[in-house]
């Protein structure tokens, strides 16, 4: 489930990018459909801009110019890798991580980060309700990543997270 709060962060955030192309990923596409982030993503980017979103069952009907979905599990890092480089897509400008809540399911999607520009950002959603992501945003390097809480631990919100590449 997404709040309102955290479908309105994440617009916002969303709308200020959208003034030029950018590169987004989304691991776990479109659980909520019309309220979903990843309508949020694909309506408010820019026309340019590239959206991958890697998730276990297809999202192909969300395919579109400059949209691209691939049914696959996201913990197969070189396949994703490979299918993100057919599209175009070297590098990452927006990275929202919403699949697998399990501590090791929260970092194998972390591996994405590598992928983050500088200035990039990384939203991870469920920070206050699942172990996976809560321990994530505990273990990410200071040194690399700005890390900050969007949302505090308020009823009916599930936590949202924001890391950024210095």
């Amino acid at each position: 489930e997404i709040s309102d709060l955290e479908r309105a962060i994440v617009k916002h955030l969303c709308l200020k990018l959208s003034s030029s192309p950018i590169n987004i990923m989304e691991i776990g596409v479109d659980r909520n459909k019309k309220d979903s982030f990843t309508r949020i993503l694909i309506d408010t980017k820019h026309p340019n801009s590239k959206y991958f979103g890697v998730d276990l069952d297809d999202k192909t009907y969300l395919n579109a110019l400059n949209v691209h979905t691939f049914q696959n599990s996201s913990f197969e890092y070189d396949k994703v890798l490979a299918e993100l480089n057919r599209v175009g897509i070297t590098s990452l400008d927006l990275l929202l991580i919403d699949g697998d809540h399990r501590v090791g399911g929260a970092f194998s999607d972390w591996s994405y980060s590598v992928l983050v520009n500088k200035g990039g950002r990384i939203l991870i959603h469920d920070v206050h309700t699942h172990g996976g992501p809560k321990k994530l945003m505990k273990l990410i390097d200071p040194e690399l990543f700005e890390v900050s809480f969007l949302t505090h631990g308020d009823f009916g919100v599930y936590g949202l997270g924001m890391a950024t590449r210095k």
